[in-house]
């Protein structure tokens, strides 16, 4: 028996729930390092970093056993493509975690005092613009029955609403953030400068991987 058929013996849950179940331990685990940068405790980076290539490997086991399950199955009143473009983009979200993870851990960064501010506002966007798409995979047992224009379509249009909202402060305040880096170059070794910069970058997709997920949703079940 695979994961994925242990794991739907709760009646209420769907094959994208129990992978958002991994891929949100992936991104939870992300944002305890990126916790550790803000206040100086990232110790632990490199056994933090293995944790979640841990973490993204049970994701991608339960990913494997959905495709395999697909045809036998299908909780969903969407097409089969539809489906796996909605999984494969979750699944690039925890892809994306453990990218980050191992960026931490390349060589050691200390949190410049001019972008502390804005670098934590920066992480909460994008972490509530994941924690926004996740709410809507939490309520896609019902949207198997929903109609467009109903109640429940209605509260599930405005939390995708949400997400492309933190995406879009998450690019604002990404760009004030560069702003910051540049303007303070000469703060900042060639290596660090880099590594800032790829780290904007990257935890920027986490925000916009969630809003592609979210409107990959709307669209298969009929909300967009």
């Amino acid at each position: 028996m695979n994961v994925v058929s242990r794991l739907l013996g709760r009646s209420t849950t769907t094959p994208l729930q129990v992978h958002m179940e991994r891929v949100q331990a992936c991104v939870g685990a992300l944002g305890e390092m990126l916790s550790g940068l803000l206040h100086g405790s990232l110790e632990d980076g490199r056994g933090q970093a293995g944790e979640i290539s841990e973490l993204e490997h049970r994701a991608d086991l339960v990913k494997h056993d959905i495709r395999e399950s697909m045809p036998r199955v299908l909780f969903l009143s969407v097409d089969r493509q539809k489906f796996l473009d909605i999984l494969g983009t979750q699944d690039a979200i925890a892809d994306k975690a453990e990218e980050l993870g191992v960026l931490l851990t390349l060589r050691p960064l200390t949190m410049f005092g001019p972008m502390r501010e804005d670098f934590e506002a920066f992480v909460a966007r994008n972490m509530e613009a994941f924690d926004g798409v996740r709410a809507v995979v939490e309520s896609l047992d019902g949207l198997a029955q929903l109609k467009p224009g109903g109640q429940d379509a209605n509260r599930i249009d405005e939390l995708v609403q949400s997400v492309a909202l933190h995406e879009h402060d998450a690019a604002v305040i990404r760009r004030g953030l560069l702003r910051t880096l540049f303007s303070h170059e000469e703060a900042f070794s060639k290596a660090d400068f880099l590594l800032w910069r790829q780290l904007f970058d990257e935890l920027a997709d986490i925000g916009k991987l969630s809003e592609k997920l979210a409107n990959r949703i709307g669209v298969a079940v009929g909300i967009h």
